[in-house]
């Protein structure tokens, strides 16, 4: 490491990448100039779709902007590491361009597909190898949807990838998957750390149209028009992509079964990670389980419905704002706007919640307000985040103190005091608002060399918010009444389905 260097983490998320500048302490350079940029997805009808193209773009800009932010501040750019969502997916033509769209976790078109491959695979089995479940958010079970929906289509890809091989294609003319990434794919077996012989060959999929698995190893050499737009990056370290989520938890300090990361973004999650070195361990039982390597892997819980929802009723209701519903939550009285909330806007996946079904708002009334319809909403998805939690505890034992970090919760902080008491534990707001951004160089310090272990990276501080037993038991009630709302609504469906 020379004196000024720092790491460039590129962090493409669910609805903006960004390029911020790391020193050798793990500390953020040009503070509010990171370089951002935002894109919108496709999301008519349950779908979840983005061009490849627009994507690529706005990616190639920040690096723009990132490579100009290092000039500024005199910093030599030592490497750049890179994290993505997980569970994209694109097909690839044999020259190495998109023929689909970019499909994400949100898209449900695949809901029926993964029902019938239920009558395929036992799903206890397929999780113990893969630690994913047969949920439509999946890889797998996008293919399994293609492939009987356009099988020209299907039949025609050369490669299946996800953006962060696409990236790689595009920059220095290969296409290799993580292990972290792979691993949230439900194509992976997390056991053989190979592609997973079952679920190919009920998908007829043939490995040869799947990346080349890696682990953390760099790749150098952009082609060359990228070199000549970026001739600071043009021979340094590019790391593969790694899993947005497990980065969070390193980034934030969460490490170890008994401190768990919540992570509110446009989605929102709950994860334990810590070192797991027998691959032949079964991942926990109605929690997924992914890799950050072959030694840590990180175990939890997603919703697709998180920071999204604060989106969706801004934009329905003008009246309301940030710090309204920060007020709110901060000072109001959990669960006294009468509502039942479900708040599936767009497909779920994990171990409950599965479908596309919609949300559904039950009670309301002639005095009901927006505020009280997005208190019940978001105290809704606080409640599954909570079932999700109380599974990890029961895995994994007491947890000391949740850390949190997210676009979502740093717009709205209030909200940290519904997940605490709806935990009844601490949980903590994460100092550096991007902590997948800090993760993800943090493990890239890790492979230069910089520090020894994720374990022995500075800590950071955070503003914490303590738990109140008797709001606690008020918002077990309300998990419980939603709980039964949503078990309800599922009996109906299949009912009206049966009678159609």
């Amino acid at each position: 490491m020379t004196a000024g260097s720092c790491i460039l983490a590129l962090d493409i998320g669910s609805s903006s990448a960004r390029g911020r500048l790391y020193d050798e302490r793990m500390e953020a350079l040009a503070g509010d100039e990171d370089a951002v940029g935002r894109y919108s997805w496709q999301v008519q009808r349950g779908t979840m779709q983005i061009d490849p193209a627009e994507l690529l773009s706005v990616v190639a800009e920040v690096l723009d902007e990132a490579v100009e932010n290092a000039r500024t501040l005199r910093r030599q750019i030592a490497a750049v590491a890179v994290t993505t969502f997980w569970h994209g997916l694109m097909g690839l033509d044999a020259a190495g361009h998109p023929l689909t769209p970019l499909y994400g976790w949100g898209d449900g078109r695949a809901g029926r597909a993964a029902v019938a491959m239920r009558g395929i695979l036992d799903e206890q089995a397929y999780h113990r190898r893969t630690g994913c479940f047969l949920q439509a958010a999946y890889p797998a079970m996008k293919l399994a949807w293609l492939s009987r929906s356009d099988s020209a289509l299907f039949d025609s890809v050369t490669a299946w990838v996800s953006i962060g091989e696409l990236l790689e294609q595009e920059f220095f003319g290969t296409h290799r998957c993580s292990l972290s990434i792979a691993s949230g794919s439900g194509l992976l077996s997390s056991r053989t750390f190979g592609w997973d012989a079952d679920i190919l060959a009920a998908l007829e999929l043939e490995p040869r149209k799947l990346p080349t698995l890696v682990e953390l190893e760099p790749l150098s050499g952009l082609r060359e028009e990228w070199g000549a737009r970026w001739p600071s990056l043009a021979a340094i370290p590019w790391f593969p992509a790694v899993g947005d989520g497990a980065c969070a938890n390193i980034g934030s300090g969460a490490i170890g079964a008994s401190r768990p990361a919540l992570t509110v973004g446009t989605s929102a999650a709950i994860r334990v990670l810590r070192p797991v070195p027998n691959s032949q361990e079964d991942p926990p039982a109605e929690l997924w389980e992914y890799l950050v390597d072959r030694s840590y892997r990180v175990a939890g819980g997603a919703l697709s419905n998180g920071g999204n929802a604060i989106a969706f009723l801004l934009q329905r209701f003008p009246s309301l704002s940030h710090a309204e519903l920060d007020r709110v939550l901060r000072e109001g009285e959990p669960d006294a706007h009468g509502l039942t909330v479900l708040p599936s806007l767009a497909a779920e996946r994990g171990a409950d919640w599965g479908g596309d079904h919609g949300a559904t708002v039950d009670g309301l009334r002639l005095d009901t307000t927006p505020l009280d319809i997005a208190e019940a909403w978001l105290e809704s998805i606080t409640h599954r985040i909570a079932a999700v939690f109380q599974r990890i505890e029961g895995r994994f034992g007491p947890a000391s103190d949740v850390w949190a970090s997210g676009g979502a919760v740093h717009l709205v902080p209030g909200w940290l005091r519904t997940f605490a008491d709806a935990f009844d534990t601490p949980v903590h707001l994460a100092a550096d608002p991007e902590a997948t951004s800090r993760g993800v160089a943090i493990l890239a310090a890790r492979e230069l060399g910089w520090i020894a272990s994720i374990e022995t990276a500075p800590s950071i501080e955070g503003v914490a918010f303590s738990p109140e037993p008797d709001r606690h038991r008020v918002h077990q009630a309300a998990g419980a009444r939603e709980a039964l709302l949503s078990s309800l609504l599922a009996t109906t469906r299949t009912r009206l389905q049966d009678n159609a």
